[in-house]
């Protein structure tokens, strides 16, 4: 079951941190990643996908497949803030 536990700014700005070039942004993490080959997105992409369904955390993608990059926008849109699952999914990520 999701963490929907809100963070306050401060707790948000420790934890990142500990977190691989994300950053905050309007009531969101961001990150982006580029590949050099497309299939290496695509691999990277159904990783995503896997660690989304099994956390029940579906994220906000967007993918430049001319230039081979996939952006990633994590917040909990039913409390409009980031909360411990957010984190959870961006460290899930950072793993990949």
């Amino acid at each position: 079951m999701e963490d929907k536990t809100r963070l306050s700014k401060e707790e948000i700005m420790k934890e990142l941190s500990s977190l691989n070039s994300w950053f905050y942004k309007h009531n969101s993490l961001e990150r982006q990643w580029q590949f050099i080959e497309f299939k290496q997105l695509i691999s990277f992409l159904k990783k995503c996908i896997e660690i989304m369904d099994s956390q029940n955390h579906h994220s906000d993608l967007k993918l430049d497949t001319r230039n081979k990059i996939i952006k990633i926008k994590v917040t909990t849109h039913s409390e409009n803030a980031i909360t411990r699952a957010d984190l959870r999914f961006a460290k899930a990520l950072d793993r990949l």
